[in-house]
């Protein structure tokens, strides 16, 4: 399987703002139902909300020095006519509509089909250190070290820019794989849970994690 991994700068196209926000709304509409209600993915308006989002991240709020935007696409094999962009549209399942085939860029040899992505935020959160912000991997490419590398990837990123600096996530207690995976990758509990609560969500306990300037240099 080739994986490439792709930093996105301002100013992102739209095919690229459209991929990351499709990637990070089919994974939230996988991860966490049961923590919001079925109503908050349903109709669009989350797609519609990210898609918003990443459009102002990857617009006039990106600096190179506060950000670190950056996708892992897998090739899929261009078997023939049409092969490469259905292969595409089988990555999100029968169950799973969201990501549109559309997003997959060709290349040389066929095309890339969106994988997951990384985000590194050094604007929020600064008490704390450097915020990995969104870190999501389309469930039929995990444990082919696509996280692993693009966290590897957040952690140089911090080193080189904010040598000085922790860094640090949060994630609901209840997301034991995300956990074990922190804890696997040199992360650890920081201070107490908390609860964490939106308009349409039931409080849920979160928890922080956090790699010290120490840790982080010695996974470079």
């Amino acid at each position: 399987m080739s994986v490439r991994y792709r930093e996105l700068k301002a100013p992102a196209s739209t095919g690229d703002v459209e991929m990351i926000a499709q990637m990070h709304t089919r994974s939230w509409s996988l991860t966490y139902r049961g923590v919001f209600p079925d109503s908050y993915f349903e109709g669009g308006g989350l797609l519609k909300d990210f898609t918003q989002m990443w459009g102002e991240r990857l617009g006039a709020k990106y600096d190179s020095a506060n950000w670190l935007i950056m996708v892992a696409e897998v090739e899929v094999p261009n078997d023939g006519e049409g092969g490469a962009q259905d292969e595409a549209a089988r990555t999100g399942g029968d169950t799973d509509p969201i990501v549109d085939s559309s997003v997959a860029e060709k290349g040389e040899s066929g095309v890339y089909a969106p994988a997951g992505f990384v985000c590194v935020n050094a604007t929020a959160e600064r008490e704390y250190g450097i915020l990995l912000d969104n870190l999501h991997v389309m469930p039929e490419y995990r444990r082919r070290g696509i996280a692993r590398t693009l966290v590897q990837t957040a952690i140089k990123w911090v080193v080189q820019h904010y040598p000085e600096e922790s860094m640090h996530l949060t994630c609901f207690s209840s997301n034991d794989r995300a956990r074990q995976f922190y804890t696997a990758m040199g992360g650890k509990l920081y201070g107490e849970p908390f609860m964490w609560q939106d308009g349409e969500s039931a409080p849920t306990e979160c928890l922080r994690y956090s790699w010290t300037t120490q840790t982080l240099s010695s996974l470079v």
